[in-house]
């Protein structure tokens, strides 16, 4: 059973990642087309809520390896865990915009705790100019990817970001870094 949800999910990245780059690199939408519906629904890259018309462009949602252009052909792409490491130096040295900062901290607050449940627990959300840093607690090593799927559906906050698992398996804690609305994170080339 492990395996095939192993396998699953394996499929599921290789799929989202095809949908973004597809859409990040703005090929045909035949090759979006060509994927299946159930997938689509479930990429990251979906718009919240389709009640709400978008007035921007949805933004962009990663929770695997993004690679915004193709690596060099001997350099290997960053790995999940560098970029999470790399937004992480970046947002220590970033200065606070303490306007935005305190309305944005105030707003992920009611956003994710709207989705926040027994399973999950929101540990802070801290935000300096254009990156808020999530932490969350785990009750169980499953409940973070039911918990993210639930709030990409529902969630009101229009910026980028990238979610990853913090520590070894048995530590049960999640990182979410989120973007200004209307920006891109500082993704490693």
């Amino acid at each position: 059973m492990k395996l095939f949800i192993l396998s699953a999910g394996v499929v599921l990245v290789a799929m989202t990642l095809l949908l973004w780059y597809a859409t990040r690199h703005g090929l045909s939408g035949d090759a979006a087309v060509q994927l299946q519906p159930a997938v689509q629904r479930r990429s990251v890259d979906a718009t919240a809520a389709p009640a709400k018309p978008p007035d921007r462009p949805p933004p962009s949602f990663a929770a695997v390896e993004p690679t915004p252009r193709p690596p060099a052909p001997d350099a290997p792409a960053p790995s999940l865990d560098d970029q999470r490491v790399h937004l992480q130096a970046h947002f220590e040295t970033e200065t606070v915009d303490s306007g935005w900062a305190s309305a944005a901290r105030q707003e992920l607050n009611e956003d994710l705790g709207r989705v926040a449940n027994r399973d999950v627990r929101l540990l802070g959300v801290e935000c300096h100019s254009s990156l808020c840093r999530v932490e969350l607690s785990l009750a169980r090593p499953g409940s973070g990817d039911t918990f993210m799927e639930s709030w990409l559906h529902q969630r009101t906050w229009r910026g980028p970001g990238l979610w990853a698992r913090v520590g070894a398996e048995s530590d049960m804690r999640m990182v979410m870094f989120l973007g200004r609305p209307n920006s891109d994170l500082p993704y490693l080339d």
